[in-house]
């Protein structure tokens, strides 16, 4: 679901960019895995994952690797 939203969000971003759009930054919601009101902790979203025992943050990669930061650019 991270992989999906963020890749999607990137690319509308990009898109935005080629329009003409005059973006001047992004904020990914969210840098750590969160609480949510619904579903615990069970939901994890965030950029970097949080052990809950610890509370060590460690980077997520993704599904297959690192991520490329914008679709299209290398």
């Amino acid at each position: 679901m991270r992989i999906t939203y963020t890749r999607e969000a990137l690319t509308g971003l990009c898109e935005a960019i080629a329009d003409g759009t005059d973006v001047l930054g992004y904020l990914h919601w969210t840098l750590l895995d969160n609480w949510e009101w619904h579903a615990d902790h069970a939901m994890t979203f965030g950029l970097a994952g949080v052990d809950r025992e610890t509370f060590e943050r460690t980077p997520k990669t993704g599904k297959g690797g690192r991520q490329r930061s914008l679709p299209g650019h290398r």
